[in-house]
């Protein structure tokens, strides 16, 4: 090898370690408490994609597009500062840890190409908050919890998997998940304005629970063929609970609670009643006789369980 393509090899073996290094996020945690930090370290490091520890917004923080950059956290996202209106993260599309979301002025939360998060999702305590975002999301190892009294707009139309969902006293008129398969618990309490929740794609709940809905009267959760514990109580439009026979026919009496919801939903007995013979064709005399038989049955064992416990 010449000399001169020797010099030339040098060079550019330097150009590419200086592009790495650029490339590059600084080792650790990540951590912003004012908005001068965010933009310092964009200009610093300005291709830094893959933040190795937890991504940390606090304090004085306004605006986070000079993050866009970053597609990856290892570990924890926190998001908690005091004058964020809208987060949006740009080009983030995992997340290593849990999800901690706490911003009093935070009226838009927004993650267009996440996919996936390794722990928990937890957004509470931001009362100005009107939309949820995350449209490529699929995944969620843990929990999702959000206490969002002003939200109503949700978008997770591609989450598929999750360990539970929790959710209270938003202002969503629909909760929809449409491609969610994989789910052990949900629950939703203490709404004004939810009219219709869409869980199409489930077939089995560990737990299954809906209190104080004011305005709950449409659930779709075809599927559903077993719930280990459901708690479906003081919803007074919910009239129609057929979603449910399946489940409760192979459900533990002392793990079911049906109760103060509209007339249609009042009982684990008239649901049974109701539901079971809406799914039997027209028969004849035996055959009213044998569903007869049967709906006495199954209200007999769940007499006979609560009885018992």
């Amino acid at each position: 090898m010449t000399q001169f393509a020797r010099r030339i090899g040098c060079l550019l073996a330097l150009a590419l370690l200086c592009s790495a290094a650029r490339a590059q996020c600084p080792p650790g945690d990540v951590l912003f408490n004012t908005q001068a930090e965010v933009d310092n370290f964009a200009a610093t490091f300005p291709d830094c994609e893959d933040v190795q520890g937890v991504l940390g917004i606090f304090g004085s923080v306004t605006d986070l597009s000079p993050l866009a950059t970053i597609r990856s956290v290892a570990d924890a996202l926190t998001v908690v500062p005091n004058e964020l209106t809208t987060a949006t993260f740009a080009g983030l599309q995992s997340i290593g840890g849990n999800v901690l979301v706490v911003a009093p002025e935070l009226s838009s939360l927004n993650f267009p190409a996440l996919v996936s998060v390794d722990g928990d999702v937890v957004v509470t305590t931001s009362p100005e908050l009107t939309s949820l975002t995350a449209p490529m999301l699929t995944s969620i190892s843990g929990d999702l919890f959000f206490e969002l009294a002003s939200l109503t707009a949700l978008n997770l139309a591609n989450l598929a998997s999750v360990e539970s969902i929790t959710t209270t006293g938003n202002s969503l008129t629909s909760f929809s998940l449409p491609a969610l398969v994989s789910i052990e618990e949900f629950g939703v309490f203490n709404t004004s304005a939810l009219v219709s929740i869409d869980l199409r794609q489930v077939t089995s709940l560990d737990t299954f629970a809906l209190s104080n809905n004011a305005s709950l009267s449409s659930i779709d959760l075809r599927n559903l063929t077993s719930a280990a514990l459901i708690f479906v109580s003081s919803n007074p439009m919910l009239g129609t609970c057929c979603f449910l026979a399946s489940a409760l026919q192979s459900a533990d009496p002392a793990n079911v609670t049906i109760a103060d919801n509209a007339p249609g939903c009042s009982s684990i007995e008239e649901v049974l009643r109701i539901c079971v013979a809406m799914a039997v064709p027209a028969v004849g005399g035996l055959g009213l006789l044998i569903i007869a038989s049967l709906l006495v049955l199954l209200a007999l064992r769940f007499r006979l369980g609560y009885l018992a416990n």
